[in-house]
């Protein structure tokens, strides 16, 4: 399984339209990567007379991949910076 760690950072302001401090923009910043390794359950994919073999990863669904393919996300950091009132 491949895990993917994600930082998260929240921009958000009020406005005279709404009061209330909201979401105005979202960064996300890839942490770290930690490989699952090599495909466990490889698929035959053929395209006129030409077979190749490729990772299930990307051919199947989630539902169908393997737990090498299989890739999980991890937010590990989020932050909210308020910008203030919008003028």
């Amino acid at each position: 399984m491949s895990i993917i760690r994600v930082e998260v950072d929240y921009y958000r302001h009020t406005s005279p339209a709404n009061p209330e401090p909201h979401v105005v923009d979202t960064r996300q910043k890839i942490a770290d990567v930690i490989p699952g390794g090599a495909c466990l359950t490889p698929v035959t994919v053929r395209s006129g007379d030409t077979t190749r073999t490729i990772a299930c990863g990307r051919h199947e669904p989630a539902s169908r991949q393997c737990r090498a393919c299989r890739v999980t996300i991890i937010e590990v950091r989020t932050n909210v910076h308020d910008t203030g009132a919008y003028a």
